[in-house]
């Protein structure tokens, strides 16, 4: 289910004290707007009733689709004990083997899983695509270890089939990248053995970014 709670924030512009929602989980299957709301930053935005000073605040959150069988959470401080969400029964007691876990730190990072499961992909062989991407494609002027990769989709195109959308976000030059989705499946049929296990303290959540495969 959803939960809700709220905090007193004060206004740093103005000083105005007045309560936030904090939005401690949010089940898009029951609730389906909050997908929308989450992609557009409504669940996360501040906006001052007296002044209208609006600021992003970035706070720990459960997102869970029951219908991708998909949770992830948001913990931007990596201020939580996985194992201790382990015996969290009542959130992992109608669950099954077959949902997938995943912890992020932001909410740029929140809404790429959200759309890479929406898409029916998966984010493993994705990140290995970005190394790929970072070790083939980017200009002389990029530091590989600095640049900011994001999943853009997919699309179809008449002379190239089937493809896949990898967004740059850092650096002057922002631009997408567009490879064969047969490189993906390549690499998802490929590497998987490769791909490593959960760490021990964390029990099942895996945090899956540019730094998954070092």
């Amino acid at each position: 289910m959803t939960k809700v709670s709220t905090v007193d924030l004060v206004c740093p512009e103005c000083d105005l004290e007045q309560e936030f929602t904090v939005y401690d989980s949010v089940n898009v299957s029951l609730n389906s707007d909050y997908k929308e709301r989450l992609i557009n930053g409504k669940l996360t935005v501040f906006t001052c009733d007296g002044c209208g000073y609006h600021v992003e605040i970035v706070y720990p959150m459960l997102y869970h689709d029951m219908d991708k069988k998909l949770m992830i959470w948001m913990d931007p401080d990596n201020q939580f004990d996985l194992s201790g969400l382990e015996n969290e029964q009542f959130l992992f007691d109608i669950l099954d083997e077959s949902y997938q876990y995943r912890i992020v730190s932001t909410r740029e990072e929140m809404v790429e899983k959200v759309y890479i499961f929406d898409d029916d992909l998966d984010d493993k062989p994705l990140e290995m695509l970005k190394h790929y991407i970072r070790e083939t494609h980017l200009s002389t002027d990029d530091d590989p270890e600095q640049t900011i990769l994001y999943y853009g989709g997919r699309g179809v195109f008449e002379d190239e089939g089937d493809v896949i959308f990898i967004n740059k976000w850092s650096g002057p030059d922002q631009k997408s990248f567009r490879l064969p989705m047969a490189k993906y499946w390549q690499i998802k049929n490929e590497y998987t053995d490769h791909y490593p296990g959960p760490m021990p303290e964390a029990g099942r959540w895996i945090r899956v970014d540019e730094n998954y495969f070092k």
